[in-house]
């Protein structure tokens, strides 16, 4: 009795499981085989679960054109296993799944230089992901070690290539790197450029710098002009432009007695005639 307690106490004490998400799917070969094991492991095999329920949960989860190939389906007990069916013969490929990885794994994609160690984080998951892919598929990948290195360090940047064929320039024929070579040069590469980067100081944008310190110094300048210069024609404190002696006068000999006290007239025409 106290054992049956026990146990009934222990489920009570277990922690809920958070629900499982099913994947979605849009019909792209390379997610088909981790969608196809997902759903049939969580939503297919679950007895407790009747058809009907089977194919909503089916449709719910799928996009795009893999949507379209069970849409024509009532959703109904008799129709689950035929829409299940049809989609398994449209994506259930082994040949167009292992060239679809194939081709991926071929076009690796290029380094950026403004975020180099993102990127390389980005090159590494692709390889690793589609070379486990094919392997999982029967593909013979313990032997393109050569072919993808080839294939990925094209990829690289300048210095990147110059640093891998530093770090194997005195292999032999006999001891090649090896993939897992490649992928380690990458993660460290990736960390260190990550780690420099979280330590670099802000960068300063010296031209903005420039053109404030511009202005700044172009508002003193005006500052102390307004403030300090004398009239040329009456001695006066105040600007040239706001004479009582200069606005008497028409404004073609206004014009005439700026130019002969050394003033431009572009900026103040406006002032000048009124």
């Amino acid at each position: 009795m106290i054992q049956g307690n026990e146990a009934v106490q222990h489920r009570r004490n277990k922690p809920k499981l958070p629900e499982i998400k099913l994947p979605s799917f849009n019909g792209e070969y390379t997610k088909w085989l981790f969608f196809k094991n997902s759903f049939e492991t969580t939503i297919h095999q679950d007895n407790d679960l009747s058809a009907m329920q089977k194919h909503q949960y089916l449709v719910g989860v799928l996009e795009g054109e893999a949507r379209k190939v069970v849409e024509r389906f009532t959703i109904s007990n008799e129709n689950y296993e035929n829409a299940w069916q049809l989609l398994k013969d449209t994506y259930d490929n082994q040949t167009m799944i292992i060239e679809t990885h194939l081709n991926e794994l071929l076009d690796v994609p290029v380094i950026s230089k403004d975020n180099k160690a993102d990127s390389l984080r980005q090159m590494i998951w692709h390889i690793k992901t589609h070379i486990a892919s094919l392997k999982a598929l029967s593909q013979p990948v313990e032997y393109w070690d050569t072919i993808v290195i080839h294939v990925a360090k094209k990829k690289l940047d300048f210095i990147e290539q110059r640093d891998w064929q530093n770090h194997v320039k005195d292999r032999t024929p006999e001891n090649m790197p090896t993939l897992t070579d490649f992928i380690k040069f990458l993660t460290e590469r990736s960390h260190t450029l990550r780690m420099l980067g979280q330590n670099k100081p802000k960068t300063v944008n010296t031209k903005q710098i420039l053109q404030k310190k511009k202005k700044e110094e172009r508002f003193v300048l005006a500052s102390t002009v307004a403030t300090t210069s004398k009239c040329r024609l009456c001695n006066e404190d105040h600007l040239i432009f706001k004479c009582e002696e200069l606005h008497k006068r028409s404004p073609n000999a206004r014009r005439k007695l700026l130019i002969e006290k050394g003033h431009y007239l572009n900026c103040f025409n406006d002032d000048t005639q009124r």
